[in-house]
């Protein structure tokens, strides 16, 4: 599993295959009721009804899924785009879902497939005809995982893989915490200082005011941002 992979999974539940079946008028062949982005080795980033985006460990998702799952890769994407799309990635995090599905997209919210689209779309590499983020759904993915033109069908690495490093699923875990703790630390901090500022600006406008142009700078240096702030 690489960054930018996608994940095309199914849930077990009754709401999974009704979201499946629906989406046959996009695409006859479609099997997939949730998409999920990869961020690391193991690490996921989705949006779903009852968490918002988050991330998610694989071997978690594995047990809630059918065995019928795929991943898939976009073909000749550029190593200097990858970076941008961890980052992408990360931004996203913690926005309301989308219940609004196809009907109208948000800055604040997604869902599975609009939160793809728009990791993609801030990372500035066109995916699906440019379509609109909130227009894609698990079976526009689900076409191109059988047409393979622009993305090829990885899943039988993938579960090699997962096979091969069965014994080293507690250091994978590891990883995937210290991923998550690390963005929870990074994001804390900014709302922190989000919030001191606001105070100085409520207290002293003529003094927020001044150093305002060094804050934006600082901004504008800073890799890892999020939406929110």
């Amino acid at each position: 599993m690489q960054l930018g992979d996608i994940m095309l999974v199914r849930g077990t539940g009754v709401i999974s295959a009704s979201l499946s079946a629906a989406q046959k008028i996009i695409y006859s062949k479609s099997r997939s009721s949730h998409v999920l982005f990869c961020l690391s080795d193991g690490c996921f980033i989705h949006s779903t009804g009852d968490g918002g985006v988050h991330l998610k460990f694989v071997l978690d998702e594995l047990e809630e899924i059918k065995d019928n799952w795929r991943i898939i890769r976009l073909k000749h994407l550029p190593q200097s785009k990858k970076n941008a799309l961890a980052l992408a990635g990360f931004y996203f995090l913690d926005q309301s879902y989308n219940h609004k599905f196809l009907i109208s997209g948000s800055e604040h919210k997604a869902f599975c497939s609009e939160l793809v689209g728009k990791i993609y779309q801030r990372a500035n590499v066109p995916i699906l005809g440019n379509k609109a983020p909130h227009r894609l759904t698990p079976a526009h993915f689900d076409r191109e995982a059988d047409r393979q033109v622009m993305w090829k069908d990885v899943t039988g690495d993938c579960k090699d893989y997962l096979k091969e490093h069965e014994d080293s699923v507690d250091e994978h875990r590891l990883m995937y915490n210290t991923l998550n703790i690390s963005l929870r630390r990074n994001k804390y901090i900014a709302e922190k200082k989000t919030e001191v500022w606001e105070s100085i600006r409520a207290i002293d406008p003529e003094m927020y005011n001044k150093i305002k142009p060094l804050l934006d700078e600082a901004n504008m240096r800073k890799q890892v941002k999020f939406w929110d702030q």
